[in-house]
């Protein structure tokens, strides 16, 4: 499942992505919303920066997590370490859904865990996950379009 900006409607979109590409090249994201009561798909035009994949993970509401949207986490148990409490970005990460979080942030018991500048922690191990609504990045969306 993905999700995506809509050029036309100015409006969130979800379902299956199609990117449409003609003879000289020039792709166009688009999502494919089934629509159940003619038994067909609506397709919708989406800017390409605004494609985002599910993560297969809820947060503790019921309410899906897809890339990119800032989570907060509670009672994270790794690493040989205990944590009350992290806040991140959902991301993919070698096709893993992780939480991505600033190493600076992170206990210092945890080397193995660090990749450059960032940590990643797969969602798996996560207890509690609270997800927060990123209405700055949807307002600049409205905005731009």
């Amino acid at each position: 499942m993905y999700r995506g900006f809509s050029i036309f409607e100015k409006k969130w979109v979800y379902g299956f992505l199609f990117i449409a590409e003609d003879m000289k090249g020039k792709k166009q994201y688009q999502i494919l919303r089934p629509d159940y009561f003619i038994g067909l798909y609506k397709m919708h035009v989406v800017n390409p920066e605004t494609v985002e994949s599910y993560v297969n993970y809820d947060d503790s509401n019921g309410n899906p997590i897809y890339e990119n949207d800032t989570v907060i986490i509670d009672e994270l148990e790794c690493y040989g370490g205990n944590m009350k409490q992290a806040a991140g970005k959902a991301v993919i990460y070698k096709g893993m859904a992780c939480l991505k979080i600033k190493k600076k942030y992170m206990p210092a018991e945890n080397p193995e865990a660090v990749i450059g500048e960032d940590v990643y922690i797969p969602l798996y191990r996560i207890r509690k996950i609270y997800r927060i609504i990123n209405t700055d990045k949807i307002n600049s969306m409205s905005r731009e379009v």
